[in-house]
């Protein structure tokens, strides 16, 4: 559905914003994002430059923002919806690059 495909690359993709935006050289900021569909399966891949390794509390990447306010949801909305369609959401970080690549099931629509 439109409404958790937005959700996934919406999230995917403010979260690339504000790490590429943390970046002090505005020469090494940058965001790629790769849609592909291989077989049966919809991949979703956000990299990003970051200034520094993200933090993680709990097992869970932990939000820059100021505390009070919403935030820390947009990672965990992304991975339910992605869990909607057998999918999943795996994160990864290594020199200076974070990257949030999404797997989902696809099922081809026939057009009549």
């Amino acid at each position: 559905r439109s409404v958790d495909l937005c959700a996934i690359l919406g999230n995917l993709l403010d979260n690339a914003l504000e790490a590429a935006g943390q970046v002090s050289n505005p020469e090494q900021r940058f965001i790629t994002l790769t849609i592909r569909r291989i077989h049966q399966m919809l991949i979703i891949k956000v990299e990003n430059s970051c200034q520094s390794p993200p933090q993680k509390k709990d097992g869970l990447l932990k939000s820059t923002k100021a505390p009070g306010g919403l935030h820390g949801w947009g990672l965990r909305s992304a991975q339910a919806a992605a869990e909607k369609y057998d999918g999943v959401i795996q994160t990864s970080y290594s020199d200076h690059i974070f990257r949030a690549v999404t797997t989902l099931s696809y099922d081809t629509i026939s057009l009549k």
